[in-house]
């Protein structure tokens, strides 16, 4: 069995040696395919819309809107004063994420515990984009954290 298939093998190895074209298509439609459906998806994937339900309305909560604006991946759309808005927009497929600053965020950041929270929801109908999308959200927090310290 081991030799038959060692025999298949090279068999077809002699062929890829006679038949360039084939070997040129056999090797290049597959690695042409797969760069072409990366460049697909990273483009889909930037400026996704974004929603803010700032409760606090301080200036630590503009710099943290000002610094999830200021990535390739969101871009900050809709600025809504009640959570039925944002969650409208996000229903409607308007916005792909949603950001909710509590009342007291800065207040927060002054105080000895230095440690405040923020919630993001995001759409999950497309899987990659709300991936890609509370990734960037996590890392713009993560910047904005270690600015304060």
């Amino acid at each position: 069995m081991i030799l038959r298939t060692g025999t298949l093998i090279a068999k077809e190895l002699i062929q890829f040696g006679r038949d360039r074209l084939l070997t040129l298509f056999i090797l290049l439609v597959p690695a042409l395919q797969l760069l072409l459906l990366a460049q697909a998806i990273e483009r889909g994937i930037n400026q996704q819309p974004v929603v803010i339900f700032d409760q606090d309305r301080s200036y630590q909560s503009r710099r943290l809107i000002a610094n999830l604006d200021n990535t390739d991946e969101l871009r900050v759309q809709f600025h809504v004063d009640s959570p039925d808005e944002m969650r409208r927009l996000l229903d409607e497929g308007r916005a792909r994420m949603a950001v909710v600053i509590p009342a007291g965020f800065a207040q927060g950041l002054t105080s000895a515990r230095a440690s405040q929270s923020i919630q993001v929801i995001a759409d999950a109908t497309n899987t990659m984009a709300a991936s890609i999308s509370m990734s960037a959200a996590s890392g713009v927090a993560g910047r904005f954290s270690a600015d304060l310290a």
